[in-house]
């Protein structure tokens, strides 16, 4: 498995090629939801969060193709994680809310910017893990059973194989079963996705 990913172009490598329009279009499908969920957790509002998540599609598009992929020196995730944040930021400058601050309120924010910063890399950082564990999930649907999937889904929310085999109507040591092979699928996946997306 690994590889056949050595040999092969990633998703991120086809999309730094400005003229690969269905690269291009399956990096949006990736990465759009993320950002808007960053964005969300960063409190910005639905009808400007639309247009911040365009202009940083519009920013990631533009940079891509001088992105220079070195595994050891920064990851791509961490590139665009820093890209979304100072835009953020930016914009959160640029908005009447910022604007409506007292000047001592502004310079308390530029005070505590490292530390915002930080924050915002952490909340990012998560937000990337449930992102691609949802990714995952949704590309090997397909593969299981409607119940396979939902007793792995229960598993994740913490219930128990009792409860689990209570809800769905699963025998008990087949829960742990269906469990267990969802479980190394998505594992699967998500590596598969880690390679594609992240560098």
């Amino acid at each position: 498995m690994g590889d056949q990913w050595l040999t092969r172009q990633t998703l991120v490598q086809r999309a730094q090629d400005p003229n690969d329009h269905q690269a291009w279009d399956e990096f949006v499908r990736y990465y759009h939801s993320f950002i808007t969920v960053v964005l969300r957790k960063m409190q910005f509002y639905t009808g400007e969060m639309d247009d911040i998540v365009q202009e940083i599609l519009i920013i990631l598009w533009k940079a891509l193709p001088s992105f220079e992929i070195d595994r050891d020196r920064c990851q791509f995730r961490t590139w665009m994680s820093v890209l979304i944040r100072n835009k953020a930021i930016d914009c959160f400058k640029s908005s009447k809310r910022y604007e409506n601050h007292l000047k001592k309120a502004a310079e308390q924010m530029e005070a505590l910017s490292e530390e915002q910063q930080s924050e915002i890399d952490q909340m990012i950082e998560q937000e990337w893990e449930r992102h691609i564990t949802h990714c995952a999930l949704d590309n090997i649907r397909s593969i299981f059973s409607g119940s396979a999937i939902k007793v792995f889904e229960l598993s994740l929310e913490g219930l128990s194989a009792t409860e689990i085999a209570s809800q769905t109507g699963v025998q008990e040591k087949s829960v742990k079963v269906l469990k267990s092979r969802v479980k190394k699928r998505v594992i699967k996946e998500i590596q598969y996705l880690r390679s594609e997306l992240e560098m």
